[in-house]
């Protein structure tokens, strides 16, 4: 078994090319996804589809038969919303709306919302997920031991996931 991550920044053309050179020269068996049934479903009915490396690497997969795994719990966005104070919720949508609104004025992209800055939302987020892809990783492993396995998630996640595979196994 040969697993090989590719770690993205969602969205980027540079990601795109990235995912399909990796999905062609690697040619994997099994194909994983920092996604879930609900989140492939919106991802699906989004006017920009295309320009998702996650999408990208779906639509890749079907056509060449390659198996896929959505790896992102499906339950997450429910677990959140309901452990999330109120103000966490309020203060990440204020940021992003100031990020977009000084992003109109200025024409300039601007960095995303960083999580870190809220430590709450950066445990609850990226700390669970990141356990969470773990297992599911581990999980792969064992269900397709003689398997090439691609991997693809955003590259906030890369820390996490690295360290939680190593510290299971």
């Amino acid at each position: 078994m040969v697993l090989k991550f590719i770690w993205v920044k969602h969205g980027e053309r540079i990601s795109r090319r990235k995912v399909l050179e990796s999905l062609q020269t690697f040619k994997p068996d099994v194909v994983g996804l920092e996604l879930s049934d609900y989140s492939l479903e919106k991802l699906k009915q989004y006017k920009r589809r295309n320009e998702s490396e996650l999408f990208l690497a779906y639509t890749y997969a079907g056509r060449k038969g390659i198996t896929v795994r959505l790896l992102d719990d499906p339950l997450f966005i429910k677990q959140l919303l309901d452990k999330l104070s109120f103000f966490s919720i309020i203060l990440m949508f204020t940021k992003l709306c100031l990020i977009n609104i000084l992003r109109l004025f200025t024409g300039k992209r601007l960095k995303k919302l960083q999580i870190e800055d809220n430590e709450s939302l950066y445990n609850e987020i990226v700390k669970k997920r990141d356990n969470y892809f773990s297992r599911e990783i581990i999980n792969l492993k064992k269900e397709f031991p003689e398997k090439k396995i691609l991997l693809i998630f955003g590259k906030a996640h890369k820390k996490g996931i690295l360290t939680n595979i190593l510290n299971k196994e």
